[in-house]
């Protein structure tokens, strides 16, 4: 059981962009192509993780058939490092909130600084599809 201590009480299903499979993995900095997403649940203080190989060698529309995935899996909130605009679109139209992780953290963290509502929302697209690495260094 990994606990990450906060203040919100509501039970929650959060997911994480993730390099790896670890709650100590870094925030993946493309959310439609990450790895994998480490899926943490607040009431049962544990996770689950989706591998998202099929997603990942996607050529096209991978933000969007991350996006549809992780509603199915009825996550209510997403923590991201980059989001494109056709992910960014389609998760608009959803309850789902997206939450901007800070620049090189780990899931652990991003998870903590959410609970302790240190992340800031994004509110638009902040990569334009490709150049994720190019913003990431400015």
């Amino acid at each position: 059981m990994y606990t990450v201590h906060g203040k919100g009480s509501k039970i929650m299903k959060i997911a994480v962009a993730s390099t790896g499979s670890s709650i100590n993995s870094e925030v993946d900095p493309h959310t439609g192509r990450a790895r994998c997403f480490v899926i943490y649940d607040t009431g049962k203080e544990d996770f689950v993780v989706y591998d998202n190989w099929r997603v990942k060698e996607c050529q096209h529309w991978a933000g969007s058939r991350a996006a549809d995935i992780l509603e199915s899996l009825g996550v209510d909130a997403i923590i991201l490092r980059n989001i494109g605009p056709c992910a960014f679109r389609r998760l608009s139209g959803t309850s789902i909130g997206l939450y901007q992780a800070p620049l090189g953290s780990r899931v652990v963290e991003a998870i903590r600084g959410f609970r302790e509502h240190e992340l800031s929302l994004v509110e638009a697209p902040n990569c334009t599809g490709h150049n994720h690495l190019l913003r990431e260094t400015l």
